[in-house]
């Protein structure tokens, strides 16, 4: 056994064990078990790297690879609280809600169909600039994209509306309400200059009063994804030099696999981002010919679809980056929801009761 010292995203760990295995091969993790090679940033079972202290398995340039645990007894329960969150909220669903009455390419959302979308707002009260979009989780938090938080040009963000529809009537069947957001919670793993863990967690000054305008959406908690489908929302443009939309869109796109999201949209390293396709992180969604895509001012909203048998829709994504919008074999890249569950859990329904 090999004691030596590793300088790791700014601190100093001394690890007690050197494997000398590569990225992917099973290792044997502390406390036994099963284990897997990988990249710090990308195990998500470990806990407290300086802690724990876990068997360094080798390096991939100047970050270690850790027998990263299959599992762990703290995270057994993962998703309990959202999957309980959901139920009631189906149930709520049921008692105030319509279901779907039958972007780029999409068409107008139907009053009190998608009570979960908010505004993101920006500057101060007598200026609010709507700029993002987010996602009512609880009656406090609002669930959006980190870069969001607080973009250069708009500083940060400030303002949360709810139960919107059309921004430039007040006539049309819709009961928007402002709260201001009092903290900004980027993931511990954003850097702003990066397109990786792009999630952020907004608390508002108070609860939201539920009601058949707003209510949360349910958060999809496993890593696989059935539906082929799901539905982009938000008010962002209409086009790539089009203007932004009064009302609120939807378009229904398609999901890509995970090795044609590789393909299509991460076959060469950019500054944003360096460690390429992150399949555990990440979701591409659009249409091959770009007629239907989120663009600019869809930042931070979300993608969702509706399960058989169910009133309330689910959040598999946010909306995070792309490359130019509408074009032909170019999706849109989401954040994938599920990977961050239990950073959500431990921040909006850490001491939360569920409703």
């Amino acid at each position: 056994m090999i004691l030596f010292l590793i300088g790791v995203f700014g601190f100093a760990v001394v690890s007690s064990q050197l494997l000398e295995l590569e990225e992917g091969d099973e290792c044997l993790p502390l406390g036994g078990g099963k284990g897997t090679c990988t990249i710090l940033s990308q195990c998500q079972t470990l806990g407290d790297f300086k802690k724990n202290r876990p068997p360094i398995c080798g390096f991939k340039g100047m970050e270690p690879i850790v027998c990263c645990p299959t599992k762990l007894t703290s995270k057994v329960n993962q998703g309990h609280k959202v999957e309980q969150l959901c139920a009631v909220l189906d149930l709520k669903c049921r008692n105030t809600l319509e279901l779907s009455r039958n972007v780029i390419g999409g068409k107008e959302s139907a009053p009190r169909t998608n009570t979960f979308m908010v505004l993101i707002g920006y500057r101060e009260k007598e200026e609010k600039e709507w700029g993002c979009a987010g996602s009512l989780v609880t009656a406090k938090y609002v669930l959006s994209a980190a870069h969001c938080s607080n973009p250069t040009v708009l500083g940060p963000a400030r303002w949360a509306r709810l139960g919107e529809l059309d921004i430039s009537s007040s006539s049309d069947d819709a009961k928007p309400v402002d709260k201001a957001i009092i903290e900004r919670i980027p993931h511990p793993k954003y850097i702003t200059s990066q397109n990786y863990h792009d999630i952020v967690l907004f608390k508002l000054d108070s609860d939201v009063v539920f009601n058949s305008y707003i209510l949360p959406i349910c958060l999809h908690t496993k890593r696989q994804i059935i539906t082929k489908f799901a539905t982009v929302i938000g008010w962002g443009r209409t086009g790539f030099i089009e203007g932004t939309s009064d009302k609120l869109l939807e378009a229904e796109i398609e999901i890509y696999n995970d090795t044609e999201c590789k393909r299509l949209m991460f076959s060469s390293i950019t500054p944003q981002t360096p460690q390429g396709h992150q399949a555990e992180q990440m979701i591409c969604a659009g249409v091959p010919d770009g007629s239907k895509d989120a663009c600019q001012g869809d930042s931070g909203g979300p993608l969702v679809s509706r399960d058989t048998g169910k009133c309330i829709k689910t959040q598999q994504g946010i909306t995070s980056f792309g490359q130019q919008c509408g074009n032909p074999d170019s999706p849109g890249v989401y954040t994938r929801v599920s990977n961050y569950i239990s950073w959500i859990e431990e921040v909006a329904l850490g001491d939360e009761a569920i409703l």
